[in-house]
Order: structure tokens, then sequence, then C-alpha cells
């Protein structure tokens, strides 16, 4: 009986740590904020500020014409006003020159 519930209780080790090990390999990881400030420009050319935009969250701009990143993260920027039609990623510490109608931290 002692041999049969070490056994059983060994198993039950190996199943839950190649469990977590599973989940922890499936999952990804948590988004974060962007930290830093990304700043464009927008239809009048008024500068606009974002200090450490949330991750995914879709930022109207309509009409914009210049960005700059100066976050820690890549910084999406759209066609549409929705986040739907993507047209350039923007990497730490550049800039963009050109339209655009919204932005994420990507």
């Amino acid at each position: 009986m002692i041999r049969r519930t070490f056994v059983a209780s060994w198993v039950d080790i190996v199943a839950a740590t190649g469990a977590a090990v599973l989940l922890a390999v499936a999952l990804p990881p948590s988004a974060q904020a962007a930290t830093g400030v990304f700043h464009y420009y927008d239809a009048r050319g008024t500068v606009r500020s974002v200090t450490n935009p949330a991750p995914g969250a879709c930022l109207r701009t309509v009409d914009a014409g210049r960005a700059t990143n100066d976050t820690n993260g890549r910084i999406e920027l759209y066609g549409s006003p929705d986040c739907d039609v993507l047209i350039r990623t923007v990497e730490p510490g550049e800039g963009f020159q050109g339209g655009f109608n919204s932005a994420k931290v990507g």
C-alpha cells in the first residue's frame, strides 16, 4: 500500500509539472504598455503626444501626417480609423512621414 501511494504521488508530480510547462509554453506573454512618448501631427499640424501608450488600444489619429516613436515598443500605423489596414510599423526611435488614420502599440 505504501509503495502504491508513493508511485501514485510520483505520477501526480510528473503530470503536474508537465502541465505547468505546457501552459508556460502555450500561453503568450502578457502585453505591456510601451514606455515613452508617441508623437504625431494631426491634420492641422498640431503635435499630439501619447505617454506610455497601452498595448492593443487603437488610437484614432485621423489625417495625421507625421509620427515619431520615442517609446521602447513598436507602433503600428493604419490607413483606416479603426486599426484595420496596416500601412507601416515604426520601430523605437524611428519616425514616419506620410498619412495615417490610426495607431497602436504592436
